[in-house]
């Protein structure tokens, strides 16, 4: 249902003036910089459009005839921070390298239930197979603690692993037709940094979970719509 509505948006013309061509509204009416931060519709370059929302935000800029858009980003961005939250409490369960008092730290509990700053992002690639060398995504790691992907049925999706390879799991998937009703959760430079503390000092290096290194491969078929959720704390 949310992609649904995020294509609608992306997919919706601008309206013009009839007579001279002048624009009139815009998508970009529905962007707002906050904080320092970007929210709702932007053109980050010539390859996408992205819709960024931070769903917990009284301040969130949203397109006045599309409230399902609304209603349903919340809904998913409320579902995909549990599920977040779940991983989180699983590492800690399965950290063996911990001794038996190890707990959340204090100064982070208060931004687990939080989705302030949290942003769930909505990115239209407008898919080529003409130039390979589009720059659709470069490799990168996100600073979040926990980031889920919305998979889709266009494969794209790139993961770096430790042999030096690339894999794309919605291209693992792509044969049973799963991609599009499954999550792949990376981990960010956050996730890295709280691991590799305790107390306030600095842990065993062997202790770290490294960001994971994704990116969005440069030649797609069609138009990808791709669907992220980044969990991120403030006091890190």
């Amino acid at each position: 249902v949310a992609s649904r509505e995020a294509l609608a948006f992306f997919e919706s013309e601008d309206i013009r003036n009839d007579d001279n061509d002048e624009l009139v509204v815009s998508k970009k009416k529905y962007q707002a910089i906050i904080g320092g931060h970007l929210h709702g519709y932007n053109e980050p370059s010539d390859a996408k459009y992205l819709f960024r929302a931070f769903t917990a935000s009284n301040d969130q800029p949203w397109p006045n005839n599309k409230k399902d858009f609304q209603s349903v980003s919340t809904q998913l961005a409320d579902r995909l921070h549990t599920l977040l939250l779940d991983c989180w409490t699983a590492l800690l369960m399965v950290d063996k390298r911990s001794d038996n008092t190890t707990t959340t730290p204090k100064r982070l509990k208060r931004d687990l239930s939080s989705r302030n700053g949290c942003p769930l992002d909505y990115f239209l690639y407008h898919g080529t197979t003409t130039n390979a060398y589009m720059n659709n995504c470069s490799e990168h790691v996100d600073r979040g603690v926990l980031i889920c992907i919305c998979l889709s049925n266009v494969p794209g999706l790139e993961i770096l692993q430790n042999n030096g390879k690339w894999v794309c799991p919605e291209e693992i998937l792509k044969e049973n037709d799963e991609a599009g009703s499954l999550v792949c959760i990376l981990a960010g430079q956050q996730l890295n940094d709280m691991l590799l503390s305790k107390n306030g000092s600095r842990r065993n290096d062997a202790d770290s979970i490294p960001p994971c290194i994704h990116r969005v491969r440069n030649s797609l078929p069609q138009k990808r719509l791709s669907i992220t959720y980044e969990w991120r704390c403030s006091n890190v």
